[in-house]
Order: structure tokens, then C-alpha cells, then sequence
């Protein structure tokens, strides 16, 4: 049977994406709380002087 290995492993590869997508969403919500605090500029541009 082919499966034995494909569904753990799909298991895995769709618990990474959840992984990513909260993680993606908890950055998101960091950042704009920082920006709605004026920690950081809106336009989110790479060059940050601390």
C-alpha cells in the first residue's frame, strides 16, 4: 500500500503551512501594531536605523 508514507507525510506538509500561515499572520499583526504606535514608518522600507 502506497499511501503508508504519503499520509504522514501530507500530514506533516500541511502542519508546516499552518506553521507558516500563524506565523506569517503573527508578524503581520506585529508590524501594524508597531506601525499604529510609530515605531516603525508605514511604507515598511528595509533601511531600519535603531
Amino acid at each position: 500500500m502506497h499511501w503508508d508514507l504519503g499520509v504522514p507525510l501530507l500530514v506533516v506538509l500541511a502542519t508546516g503551512l499552518l506553521f507558516v500561515g500563524i506565523a506569517y499572520s503573527i508578524k503581520s499583526l506585529i508590524v501594524k501594531a508597531r506601525v499604529d504606535d510609530g515605531i516603525d514608518p508605514k511604507d515598511g522600507g528595509g533601511a531600519h536605523h535603531h
